[in-house]
């Protein structure tokens, strides 16, 4: 339909959506229509707020009632608004505004030759902005060869963003590479994207606070997500650690944690240290507190290095496992080997359920397993009884993880 009204006429990877909304607003306008409605799929909660910011906003869900089999949200935005906040002139299209001009010198002084930075200008696109969403997406998913255009994008936009893709792949060997990542992992953090400090999104976000207030509380791969969690509310007492081995998230979340200083929103003792969780030195200290959200799913061998980590963890102190709920099944499988000798330590189980949350605003749902180590001095008439009491919640926790994941269920049904 964009397309049989003149609104879409080339395909792109980047900036696609702002294009489209700018251009849909130009033709309501011209049709004299006085607003632009939107039906947004209520789960893509990035998405929504980046319509937000376009000028959209939630009118009535109850109007969104005949998509409900895309479990959607109908947004409207008057016209006017739309167009004021979506036109560029072509000076402000064709030229980078400068707050990755940084990250791109070093992109420039490792290809001399590239004519990449060119290629994005001609269709309206910052090459600093393209790599953050390339990095972005491939901290996650780090398929190589995935960072390229698709095939409807024109043979130079193509080779531009597979040359970026390229260089982006080559972070964690090239220090050229890694430096670039880094500076747009911090121009990430102060463009604000990919980020929120909205109350109704950061209310999921929970970093369970530690039994031993003044100790080191290390988070273990912590990724980009870390930034809300770190925004959502600290124990100021506590000297927090997050460890990652990508430059971005590293460039990302000290940024995060820079800004979060300069005004006054985060007063916990933060650093952000680029390490390999496979491989952390034992501290001088007993620690607090060990959080791993997800470490399994993105770190291969994580399990065992976490649970060599236990007994770095002191008496009364915690380790928390955060997941997302459509993990459970695979973590029965991954980390429940590791809960259930802990349990048979005396360790002491608790379960806790995702924070209730507004689905317009956040997808991230996630439960807690939070395991206790047991003090030396604890009878061990009561170390059986705290054992059977965890062993109740553990076999509470295995028997609703009995229906798989899509991506477990995929998984059984290819290999077995």
């Amino acid at each position: 339909h964009l397309e049989s009204i003149g609104v879409l006429r080339e395909h792109r990877r980047g900036g696609a959506a702002r294009e489209m909304m700018r251009a849909v607003a130009e033709k309501a306008k011209e049709l004299k229509a006085p607003v632009v409605e939107l039906v947004a799929a209520r789960a893509n909660s990035e998405a929504i707020r980046a319509f937000e910011r376009m000028g959209f906003e939630d009118i009535a869900p109850e109007r969104a009632d005949r998509y409900s089999s895309y479990d959607a949200l109908q947004l409207v935005a008057p016209v006017g608004r739309l167009l004021s906040r979506l036109t560029r002139t072509p000076a402000e299209t064709a030229a980078p505004d400068g707050k990755n001009a940084a990250a791109v010198d070093v992109f420039a002084a490792a290809h001399p030759d590239s004519k990449a930075a060119g290629v994005f200008a001609e269709y309206g696109m910052d090459l600093g902005e393209e790599a953050i969403e390339l990095l972005y997406h491939h901290v996650f998913a780090p398929t190589p060869g995935a960072l390229r255009a698709p095939w409807f994008a024109g043979p130079a936009l193509r080779d531009a963003v597979a040359e970026l893709g390229a260089f982006i792949e080559r972070a964690g060997q090239d220090s050229s590479a890694a430096r670039f990542a880094e500076l747009i992992g911090r121009a990430m953090a102060r463009a604000g994207t990919h980020i929120s400090e909205d109350p109704r999104t950061l209310k999921p976000y929970r970093w369970p606070a530690p039994n031993i207030s003044g100790g080191e509380y290390w988070d273990l791969a912590s990724g980009p997500n870390a930034a809300e969690w770190m925004l959502a509310g600290l124990d100021e007492k506590t000297h927090y650690r997050l460890f990652d081995n990508h430059p971005f998230v590293i460039g990302f979340l000290d940024e995060v944690a820079a800004i979060g200083r300069e005004q006054g929103t985060l007063r916990a003792d933060v650093s952000v240290e680029s390490a390999d969780v496979r491989h952390l030195k034992k501290p001088r200290r007993k620690l607090a507190a060990i959080r791993a959200k997800n470490v399994e799913v993105y770190v291969p061998g994580g399990t065992d290095a976490i649970e060599k980590m236990t007994d770095w963890i002191a008496e009364d102190g915690q380790l928390i496992l955060q997941n997302n709920v459509d993990h459970r099944a695979n973590d029965v499988r991954t980390i429940g080997p590791m809960i259930e000798r802990l349990i048979s330590k005396g360790w002491e189980l608790r379960y806790l359920d995702p924070p209730s949350h507004d689905p317009r605003y956040n997808h991230i749902s996630v439960y807690s397993l939070i395991l206790t180590k047991p003090r030396a001095d604890v009878p061990a008439a009561d170390l059986l009884l705290r054992a059977a009491a965890s062993r109740k919640v553990w076999d509470e926790f295995k028997s609703t993880s009995d229906r798989l994941s899509p991506a477990d269920f995929m998984r059984r049904l290819i290999f077995g």
